[in-house]
């Protein structure tokens, strides 16, 4: 019985240097796999260079541009690149997107607009109503003195939980990554 006890110590000391090794070359593979990504876009609450605007092509490729960005709004479009998504990082330090890069295509028109179009959108709501003095000041004093005195807080809380959803939207028809890096 020795011997059927030590084989069985030998087969799991065994096995337990296989899983080892095995999570050593799965840590060397993501390690190459990242040096191999031919530009960083990697970026700090939103300061710093991004992939923006997935786009499907085939086979789980997407095109998306690199953009200079400055507090997630893109500033200068860099590049349009067709990639295969590979990881999608985030951390307390940023985020990073690590992918192979299977062409260089040249920024259009369209790539350069859509961007600025969505947050022109975005906007819109707030310097239309500035435009136009939407002054809510009297339809809340009459709400006020025909209701409950929470109902115009509750109207005012509304509106400013409507503006947070509006901007999250418009934010994430730009940024959206979550096309692309699906685990």
């Amino acid at each position: 019985m020795s011997n059927l006890e030590e084989s069985v110590d030998q087969t799991n000391e065994v096995e337990s240097e296989l899983k080892k090794i095995t999570n050593q070359m799965k840590a060397l593979r993501e390690q190459m796999e990242e040096n191999l990504t031919p530009a960083k876009t990697t970026s700090f609450d939103g300061f710093g260079v991004m992939m923006l605007d997935y786009r499907p092509v085939e086979d789980g490729n997407f095109e998306a541009t690199r953009w200079f960005t400055l507090c997630f709004v893109p500033i200068i479009p860099l590049s349009v690149w067709k990639i295969k998504p590979r990881k999608y990082k985030y951390d307390r330090s940023g985020e990073q997107q690590l992918f192979n890069l299977l062409e260089k295509k040249r920024l259009t028109l369209t790539r350069i607009l859509y961007p600025y179009l969505i947050i022109v959108l975005g906007v819109l709501p707030f310097v239309l109503s500035y435009h136009f003095s939407l002054d809510l000041n009297p339809f809340l004093r009459f709400v006020g003195r025909n209701t409950a005195d929470w109902v115009p807080v509750g109207i005012i809380i509304l509106l400013i939980i409507l503006t947070i959803v509006w901007i999250g939207f418009i934010l994430t028809r730009i940024h959206n990554a979550e096309k692309a890096y699906k685990d």
